[in-house]
């Protein structure tokens, strides 16, 4: 397994256990299921022998109409006289919101005020499988960026594991002590380097972005795109739409607040094959305009990036197919922004 592999599986192992925060969008890579211990141990611990690498980066990506900031460049093309909406492709849509990233003023924080992004992660269809019995997990993360992200930023967390089948419901029946709601440590790190600070190290990457790692990002969209691959194939994903989409969306957050290189990031993503444009999508209750990269070994094997008129973010979708059952696997997260007085 590759670092990342590794990262991951702890994510999920420490994901409902009260010392350690859950992470939404980490989770939502996780792709695959396999069974797990013959019955639940006292703190669940599923096990889950092969991940898939397929979903957005650590901090979420994106803000909600709610707080869209005023549109002062291009906007998605508007919809012809007769009512229908022209024919969109990825390239025209990447292009305007490139522009629109350039032209638009950025909504920051007054000082001593905190951007606070929640993200909640949830799986929409399939279980986590654990012996003979079936769980579903939900949890929501929430980030306070404070108005200089030099300074330190703020994350909690809550999980919940939701039983949905009989034998799960009469296991915890029979064990009441079996922890179905945890809340994670309130968790404090300069230039949210959350994951990196526990190794002393505040570099990120493409998997778990800081502003650090923002930094020093090359402007280019070429040297960007040739960036983004080179991640992929060196932490065992592939250079296709779907694996691509989630690594270059994922430098898209609201915590890493850079016009031009959201700018860059909307143009690489215009050169990368397999991202078509949907502009009737709809992920849960909202609805949008939808870029969606399908893996290149599985045509059932796709993410969705859910945007608001202004190009921000509302939510994201990944369908997978479980290697061992064939069950179709649909993970969600969707962002929530807003400018606060205070933090934890």
């Amino acid at each position: 397994m590759t670092q990342l592999h590794d990262d991951l599986e702890l994510e999920v192992l420490r994901s409902i256990n009260s010392d350690v925060s859950a992470n939404p969008a980490a989770l939502a890579r996780v792709r695959t299921r396999t069974l797990g211990a013959p019955k639940p141990p006292p703190s669940w611990r599923p096990r889950w022998t092969k991940l898939a690498i397929v979903a957005v980066s650590a901090l979420a990506v994106g803000v909600t109409a709610a707080v869209a900031l005023p549109k002062t460049g291009s906007s998605a093309p508007a919809s012809t006289t007769t009512g229908q909406q022209a024919p969109l492709t990825a390239g025209q849509f990447t292009s305007a919101a490139a522009e629109a990233s350039l032209l638009r003023a950025p909504l920051r924080p007054n000082p001593g005020q905190y951007r606070k992004v929640t993200s909640t992660w949830e799986v929409v269809k399939g279980a986590n499988v654990t012996g003979d019995q079936s769980y579903r997990q939900q949890s929501i993360q929430t980030t306070w960026v404070p108005a200089n992200p030099d300074d330190t930023w703020v994350r909690t967390s809550e999980t919940w594991l939701l039983p949905t089948d009989d034998a799960s419901k009469k296991y915890l029946a029979d064990h009441p002590a079996f922890k179905t709601h945890e809340v994670g440590p309130t968790e404090r790190a300069k230039r949210g380097a959350f994951n990196a600070a526990a190794a002393g190290d505040e570099t990120g990457d493409w998997g778990s972005p800081t502003t650090s790692f923002a930094n020093q990002l090359p402007r280019d969209p070429d040297a960007l795109l040739a960036s983004a691959k080179e991640w992929n194939l060196g932490h065992g994903t592939k250079d296709d739409g779907a694996d691509l989409l989630t690594t270059l969306t994922g430098m898209l957050v609201p915590e890493i607040d850079d016009p031009e290189l959201r700018s860059a990031i909307f143009t690489a993503i215009g050169k990368v094959s397999g991202v078509e444009v949907n502009q009737a999508a709809h992920i849960g209750e909202q609805s949008g305009i939808s870029l969606r990269g399908t893996s290149s070994e599985n045509s059932a094997n796709w993410g969705e990036v859910l945007f608001s008129a202004d190009y921000q973010v509302l939510a994201t979708e990944w369908h997978t197919t479980s290697i061992g059952t064939g069950e179709e696997l649909v993970d969600r997260v969707t962002y929530r922004s807003e400018i606060v007085d205070s933090a934890p």
